[in-house]
């Protein structure tokens, strides 16, 4: 019978020291499925809230209320495609020719410049970001990008933004 109680009490430790790993690898292609731009008026502390996509709205920027520039600051719903390779290579929108590369160090994921092919996507800036996993089971990941300080209605504004992508393939 002490053989039988052990052997349980093992078997429930085992069991419950188990924890399963609910993050979703970032390595694979990801498509844009949504989005929010978050502004904090930097006088008068005002914050709004604006949903990159809506009723008849699938396209948007990052750039908030600048003039968008460069190819990743382009948002179109169900379309925008991001895949982070194991090699480093960030790829935009199937670009395979135009390569970026996601820097990572100890707590820090950048894209930036492709350190090897020479071509510019990003005028030479830097694009820090970070993902987490939304949700699991429909393989959601949330990004936090493009923090920038311009200007709006006379006013100095921050913003950021919150992408969501749904993994598509794995790599």
């Amino acid at each position: 019978m002490k053989k039988i109680f052990y052997l349980l009490v093992a078997t429930l430790l085992i069991f419950s020291s188990c924890k399963k790993d609910n993050e979703l690898n970032l390595y694979g292609t990801w498509v844009l499925v949504d989005g929010t731009l978050y502004t904090d008026n930097m006088e008068t502390h005002e914050q709004i809230k604006y949903q990159h996509f809506g009723l008849g709205k699938t396209r948007s920027q990052l750039t908030g209320f600048t003039k968008a520039t460069f190819p990743i600051e382009f948002l179109i719903k169900d379309t925008t495609t991001w895949e982070f390779k194991r090699n480093g290579d960030f790829i935009l929108n199937n670009n395979i020719d135009s390569p970026m590369y996601c820097n990572m160090t100890a707590s820090n994921m950048t894209i930036i410049e492709h350190p090897a092919s020479g071509i510019s996507m990003l005028g030479g800036s830097a694009r820090p970001i970070h993902a987490y996993t939304y949700d699991y089971e429909k393989k959601i990941i949330v990004v936090f990008i493009q923090d920038q300080i311009g200007s709006k209605d006379g006013y100095n504004i921050e913003w950021n933004n919150k992408l969501f992508f749904r993994k598509v393939k794995d790599e």
